[in-house]
């Protein structure tokens, strides 16, 4: 057996409320060993760990890298490898995720697009990844880049944004130890305490995509409420008019000509629809075979001439005209491609990881509490997506300008700092094992 046919294992022992290594004992490693599978085993230290990791590790000896944590530790992976040289090629390196963490988004994104007969049940979960780890083949997955005010560049596989969601998640982390309760427990208090976020939102729509969740094309201008006003040229951001729709807590409406406070305005023309080596268990398994996809991609013109997102500096280009802009006060804007965050919010019920979309999330700011309650309620089945105040608008590119002083922003429900983000799909550019 040749050196490259070994896999790579990352655990987190702190994923969740600290169960990943069990999961890797009791249902990952009873089926490597069945299929005579060598590995070894690196358990994370620190913060970036795995990401310092990826980004000096000599890949040809690896045939993949199995991440046993929830979704955070993947998101060091790719980070990783994309801080390398050669991170066109080092991004399609394949990965397989098995779920041990609080999250748990892209596993039960898999396991529903791939029609899991057990995904369903939790404690399952561990075993159809693992199945995946061995008998999987590389598929494709897409990938977004995200450019920040900061200057940094970050590789994302399942969501970003800022709002009611990101601040749930965040704020959530004191009770980690509940696992993925944590998350319930904290909406509860936030229908009660919920904020608004003034931002303005650019994007290129993707064409020929249903709205999840119904019989309609996806929001576009028809669908938008009677206080969104359109023109058939863009102005310029600074020059916009917006008019504020009546608010649960303002007596009347009332219209402002910055709109840098209102609620939202749409400007857009008409648009179609431990070390390497040592090995934790200290065991030694074998692989019998190794499959590969066939599916390439070339990004070189992201290092050259292209569209915004071929820049070193995106977000310092103007928007191209025939983009629509939105300016106003949300609850949420968030921005998914995956069909769930975690494996108990259902997000996109028709995303699949190879489309190419980003879906943009929007709860506009006037929205009252029943309304807020129905949708963190509706999250698990999906059906949030016909709640009044909720549209869901199909993208391949976008720009998030945030207004506020401060407010919390992730990546794959990693922290970052907040402020201005050009983002860009990637189709196809990542590689998930999968049966």
């Amino acid at each position: 057996m040749s050196s490259d046919d070994k896999l790579l294992v990352l655990i987190n022992p702190r994923s969740g409320p600290g169960r990943a290594y069990q999961v890797f004992r009791k249902q990952v490693a009873p089926v490597l060993s069945d299929r005579g599978v060598e590995y070894d085993v690196v358990i994370t230290q620190r913060a970036n760990h795995a990401h310092d990791l990826m980004v000096s590790l000599e890949l040809h000896k690896y045939r993949a890298v199995a991440v046993v944590a929830g979704d955070g530790l993947l998101h060091e992976v790719y980070n990783g490898l994309g801080m390398r040289d050669d991170w066109q090629t080092a991004m399609s390196f394949p990965v397989c995720i098995i779920p041990g963490g609080s999250g748990n988004g892209l596993a039960k994104s898999l396991a529903y697009w791939r029609k899991d007969p057990e995904e369903k049940k939790s404690k399952a979960r561990g075993l159809i990844a693992a199945l995946n780890l061995v008998r999987g083949s590389p598929q494709p997955i897409d990938l977004v880049m995200i450019h920040t005010h900061s200057g940094q560049r970050y590789f994302s596989f399942l969501s970003f944004g800022l709002g009611l969601l990101t601040d749930i998640d965040i704020e959530s982390e004191r009770m980690r130890f509940l696992g993925e309760a944590r998350f319930t427990v904290w909406a509860i208090a936030k229908v009660v305490a919920t904020k608004r976020y003034s931002v303005t939102i650019s994007f290129k729509r993707a064409t020929g995509v249903r709205r999840p969740g119904c019989n309609k094309k996806s929001a576009s201008q028809s669908d938008l409420p009677s206080h969104f006003t359109t023109d058939d040229v863009r102005p310029p951001l600074q020059h916009s008019i917006s008019c504020h729709p009546r608010h649960p807590e303002s007596p009347s409406s009332s219209c402002s000509s910055d709109g840098s406070d209102s609620p939202p305005t749409v400007h857009a023309p008409d648009m179609e629809e431990v070390e390497l080596g040592h090995d934790a268990l200290d065991e030694s398994f074998w692989v019998r075979e190794k499959k590969t996809s066939t599916r390439k991609a070339d990004y070189s013109h992201l290092l050259g001439e292209g569209g915004l997102g071929a820049c070193d500096d995106p977000l310092s280009q103007p928007v191209p005209d025939d983009w629509e802009t939105i300016n106003g006060e949300f609850l949420l804007v968030y921005v998914v491609y995956q069909s769930h965050i975690s494996s108990s919010v259902f997000m996109v019920p028709d995303a699949t990881p190879d489309d190419g979309v980003m879906w943009l999330i929007l709860m506009q700011g006037s929205m009252n509490r029943a309304d807020i309650a129905k949708v963190l309620l509706q999250l698990e089945s999906g059906e949030y997506t016909v709640v009044p105040g909720v549209l869901l608008i199909p993208v391949t590119e976008l720009r998030l300008v945030p207004h506020d002083s401060k407010a919390l922003f992730t990546i794959d429900g990693e922290s970052v700092p907040y402020g201005p983000v050009h983002a860009r799909v990637l189709p196809g550019l990542g590689r998930v094992l999968v049966r």
